[in-house]
């Protein structure tokens, strides 16, 4: 993604991040719900190379899902995807309200819930979420823009150069949603892809060759 010239800076970069590989994913088992399985040998060679795609970046916040705590039916396949926004949407707009300008936020969840994330944040509507894929330790990279900080030209401008997912289905919408859907702080931002899905850092990194892509 390139931006237009002449554009606002992001208010934040959110990296959503799915998990390494789990013995259950290659099952095509839903995790969560008491369902919490340790990462698999391929999944812990993935982990070391998502960290080693962010060597070089300055995170200010590194948030991450416990299947075990509080948040635990929100993850996979406990709740409906609203109620699971119900859950999660208060703590992201509490980050990126506390989040000093330019922050970088990194956030490692679970497959399912990084489906519906995106999609709420992004598209306006749960009903995207199946068009994004989540491969375990992808990359999706977000610019988050303060909306009072932009004029309506310049939030279709941001709109009309994002990215869209490999398995979108929809022809392009030409404004960007509202945010009317959004809950609380999150209201105040406005959320553009740059980067979907991405697994370069599993393409080029020293055991790329040893390293198994599971897509479930």
């Amino acid at each position: 993604m390139t931006l237009s010239p002449g554009l606002p800076v992001p208010h934040a970069t959110l990296y959503l991040c799915r998990h390494g590989e789990t013995a259950l994913n290659r099952e095509n088992v839903l995790q969560g719900s008491g369902v919490d399985a340790p990462l698999n040998a391929v999944g812990r060679a993935q982990a070391r190379q998502l960290g080693e795609r962010f060597r070089e970046v300055h995170l200010d916040w590194l948030v991450s899902s416990e299947l075990r705590g509080d948040y635990q039916a929100a993850l996979e396949g406990g709740e409906s995807p609203a109620h699971a926004v119900e859950r999660v949407a208060p703590a992201l707009g509490d980050i990126l309200a506390k989040a000093t300008d330019q922050a970088q936020i990194a956030v490692v969840i679970h497959g399912r819930l990084l489906r519906i994330i995106l999609a709420y944040l992004i598209e306006g509507s749960l009903d995207y979420m199946g068009s994004y894929q989540h491969r375990n330790t992808c990359v999706n990279v977000i610019q988050v823009y303060k909306r009072s900080a932009l004029t309506e030209d310049e939030i279709d401008r941001l709109w009309h150069d994002r990215v869209y997912p490999t398995g979108a289905t929809w022809a392009p919408r030409p404004h960007a949603p509202t945010a009317d859907h959004l809950a609380g702080p999150l209201r105040d931002y406005l959320f553009i892809p740059s980067a979907l899905d991405c697994l370069a850092h599993l393409e080029s990194g020293p055991n790329s060759t040893e390293v198994t892509v599971n897509v479930t």
